[in-house]
């Protein structure tokens, strides 16, 4: 854990997240400020869930200029271009010990290929999550809401090492569950981010009962560009399964030492079909 500007920043394995003194009405204005007014188009967003998704982006970071590279595509002046693109997903969640709220980013990205050498039709491939992008974003963020100078805020990033939690499936006469060598405090918030990461929609939750009710979703939301795009489309994770249709219930368990992650149908039911198995496996690949 490091501080800047009275801002924590607190970390398990690759995620990263901000805990900011005030409350989720508070911030979720100013957060939606940060993005818009870091070149951002908001595309989604629920103050029910406390979720907001930007819209697909230009990522110029990837053009050969060491000073491109440092600065994030949205906030350049557009006058190149590159086969690549990222969102950002942005959940806030009110602080379990201490008060404040901690703000969770997670990213996607995609990159236009070519099929065939010496060939004009392209598809777009998935690319998997940048925790270096993810990072950059916190920081920029952290200064936004009033963390000190960006280096203030970079080295507080860079400061955070703890160390993640083992997850390991396991199962019981319950059926297929994940085991997460952490507190469940701890790991509700790190299975909330790996929802993000991998996909899954989060379309309610409610942490008294210890769930997130999830829909695995087609993304609909990047321009058609070319004739048979979404044909062609495949997603930033080669590993996603098709099957993943419906609502689902992730349920969050257990105690200061230890927790459980089990996936019901909807219905509260535990789910032995291999949609929970996938969902589960998702997860394991998150945390462990």
């Amino acid at each position: 854990m490091a501080d800047a500007g009275g801002i924590r920043v607190e970390r398990a394995g690759s995620q990263r997240w901000l805990v900011v003194p005030g409350t989720t009405t508070e911030l979720w204005g100013r957060v939606r400020d940060f993005l818009v007014s870091s070149g951002f188009t908001i595309q989604s967003e629920s103050p029910n869930t406390l979720v907001m998704e930007t819209d697909w982006a230009e990522n110029r970071a990837a053009i050969p200029d060491s000073l491109l590279r440092r600065t994030l595509s949205s906030v350049l002046d557009g006058l190149y271009s590159t086969p690549q693109r990222d969102k950002f997903r942005v959940r806030l969640e009110p602080a379990n010990q201490g008060g404040g709220v901690e703000i969770y980013v997670s990213h996607r990205g995609i990159q236009e290929r070519y099929i065939e050498e010496r060939s004009n039709n392209t598809t777009w491939q998935g690319m998997p999550p940048d925790p270096s992008l993810e990072a950059e974003m916190l920081v920029r963020l952290m200064t936004a809401l009033g963390g000190g100078t960006q280096e203030a805020s970079r080295e507080a990033v860079a400061k955070v090492d703890n160390q993640p939690p083992r997850a390991v499936l396991a199962s019981d006469a319950s059926g297929s569950f994940l085991r997460i060598e952490a507190p469940v405090d701890r790991a509700w918030r790190q299975v909330g981010l790996s929802l993000d990461r991998v996909g899954l929609v989060v379309e309610d939750r409610d942490r008294a009962k210890g769930y997130y009710l999830v829909r695995y979703v087609v993304q609909d939301d990047l321009k058609q560009e070319k004739p048979g795009f979404w044909s062609k489309l495949a997603f930033w994770r080669s590993d996603k399964p098709s099957s993943l249709t419906g609502q689902y219930r992730v349920v969050v368990s257990g105690d200061e030492k230890q927790t459980a992650v089990r996936v019901q149908n909807q219905a509260g039911e535990a789910d032995p079909g291999a949609s929970a198995r996938q969902i589960l496996n998702l997860l394991q690949a998150e945390l462990r």
